[in-house]
């Protein structure tokens, strides 16, 4: 009776040891917004428009609950001056006599946030108008031009607040920046991470002292109507795959969006394909290689428990790190300096100069613990690290350190 209860004991406590060393590191969340161009306001189509898509967003915004998924809705001026106009008498009452954006906030706890093209209203201006619906808008701007002006605004000019245009008496004070974006889309940065963005010619530099947040859009997942269930984990998988081989760090976290447009919600493919996604999204959760977490939650976590590590890579171009993580670790970029090979390499580092002055070798974690240290001799034809798990590392040699990726 004794070993029995000792076997399930100890059982019980390696799947909670297991549980917490396999945290995820993915955080996932839906995200939307309508144009300004939205075609509410035709005589002929445009109220018929506006009750298809509602009825849409109301079948998304009950899978979102219903799922236990997490969902960022951004909406233009357009959108919420038809649902002040539209949504009154009986087109309430299959969302328990609320308007929609005020029953998908109260009722399915879904964020809200402010879009614009600052051409009619501004950010301001549309928070505004959320409030006249009844709900507190988020601090995101969801969607913006980040290396260029927006008819004459630029998003460093709102560290301290917006002012509305049509509401002068009204001030937005955002805090979260999501979906930085260029000049008809040429070519939008899919970033993995998250800082302060110093200004519109530096957006990469972190500055601690600005009060404005990228939540990172992660690798470009877009649903459109060529889209498929399949690219799209392959694009969660190759990010798993990148933090378990050592690309990426596994000390932090990644945020990654999954974003659609409202505007093809009144397309036959849109949501029979989120349900498709977010169903094999679930496999990978159950795995807990990702959570479904919201854009406010994320940067919660980031602030809290990550202490505001600043960190960024490019997905376009396998990894690249943008922003490091803060490790009191400063790698040498001095390409004439002693280097190690292979790398990324299984173990056994070799070095390209035999004529060394300092034969101590340190190798360290990425958050700068030591992990090994050792005397190379000059007969050592390599250095045997091959013990460690795969991840990246640095190795210090001759009072400089280099980036190790070590794969088993």
């Amino acid at each position: 009776m004794r070993n029995m209860l000792f076997y399930i004991m100890l059982a019980f406590l390696l799947t909670h040891l297991c549980i917490l060393q396999a945290q995820p590191r993915i955080y996932i969340y839906l995200n939307s917004h309508n144009e300004d161009q939205a075609n509410y306001f035709n005589d002929s189509v445009g109220y018929n428009n506006y009750i298809i898509i509602r009825n849409n967003m109301k079948k998304l915004a009950e899978m979102v609950q219903d799922k236990d998924l997490a969902y960022n809705y951004g909406a233009d001026y357009v959108e919420l001056l038809a649902i002040a106009q539209f949504d009154t008498g009986v087109t309430l009452a299959n969302t328990n006599n609320k308007n929609l954006v005020k029953w998908m906030q109260e009722d399915k706890g879904i964020e809200c946030s402010p879009h614009s093209h600052e051409n009619a209203y501004n950010y301001a201006d549309v928070a505004y108008l959320m409030m006249q619906l009844g709900i507190t808008p988020t601090n995101i701007i969801n969607g913006f031009l980040y290396d260029s002006l927006q008819n004459g605004n630029s998003w460093n000019d709102y560290q301290n607040g917006i002012t509305g245009d049509s509401f002068p008496s009204f001030t937005w004070y955002p805090e979260i920046m999501w979906g930085p974006a260029t000049q008809y889309h040429v070519n939008d940065p899919h970033y993995l991470g998250i800082w302060k963005p110093k200004s519109l010619s530096a957006f990469t530099i972190h500055e601690p002292s600005n009060h404005l947040i990228i939540c990172g859009t992660g690798c470009s997942i877009s649903l459109n109507e060529n889209s498929t269930v399949e690219f799209a984990l392959s694009k969660l998988k190759a990010t798993i795959n990148a933090i378990e081989n050592g690309l990426l760090p596994s000390n932090i976290i990644y945020p990654q969006i999954i974003t659609f447009a409202e505007g093809d919600m009144n397309s036959p493919w849109l949501l029979p394909l989120i349900d498709s996604l977010t169903d094999s999204i679930s496999k990978l959760v159950l795995e807990q290689e990702v959570e479904w977490k919201t854009m406010s939650a994320i940067i919660d976590y980031w602030k809290t428990d990550l202490s505001q590590q600043a960190f960024a890579y490019d997905c376009e171009k396998d990894y690249a790190t943008l922003i490091e993580p803060s490790n009191g670790i400063i790698e040498n970029t001095n390409k004439e300096s002693t280097s190690l090979f292979p790398n990324p390499g299984n173990g056994l580092i070799y070095f390209d100069n035999t004529d060394l002055k300092n034969k101590e070798i340190s190798i360290y974690d990425q958050t700068g613990y030591l992990l090994m240290h050792k005397n190379r001799q000059a007969s050592d034809e390599y250095i045997d690290c091959s013990t460690l798990a795969s991840g990246l590392y640095y190795i210090k040699h001759n009072q400089s350190f280099q980036k190790y990726i070590l794969i088993r």
